[in-house]
């Protein structure tokens, strides 16, 4: 029997006091509402390890990353390699406050998984 897959949701721990950031809580919140569960999420690259290996347990597997980029940028390349291939990744990107650096990181990456969307 296959895996079945969930979002795996990473946000930056830096957001914890700003609420209006906390852009995968949300998200999480309106599914949980919706009965949709597990969603699996982590504010620290260890965190998302350890997020993974527990979904193996239960066999279950990232279906899509939920990355809100926002003061993540450190960590970005970091989660690249946690990432399986074939686990699509959705970057949250706020293009009044985004810096330079985290536009060129996700510039950079040349897998076939990433989108962006700029306004």
């Amino acid at each position: 029997m296959s895996a079945r897959k969930v979002p795996v949701f990473f946000e930056a721990w830096d957001s914890h006091n700003y609420q209006e950031l906390q852009i995968c809580r949300k998200t999480m919140r309106a599914m949980l509402k919706l009965g949709i569960s597990p969603l699996p999420f982590a504010s620290k690259v260890d965190d998302v390890k350890s997020a993974l290996a527990s979904l193996k347990t239960r066999n279950l597997e990232p279906g899509i990353f939920i990355i809100n980029t926002y003061w993540a940028e450190e960590q970005l390349l970091q989660l690249d390699p946690l990432m399986p291939e074939h686990a699509p990744a959705l970057y949250f990107r706020r293009g009044l406050c985004a810096s330079t650096k985290t536009h060129e990181l996700l510039s950079e990456n040349t897998g076939t998984r990433l989108s962006r969307w700029t306004r």
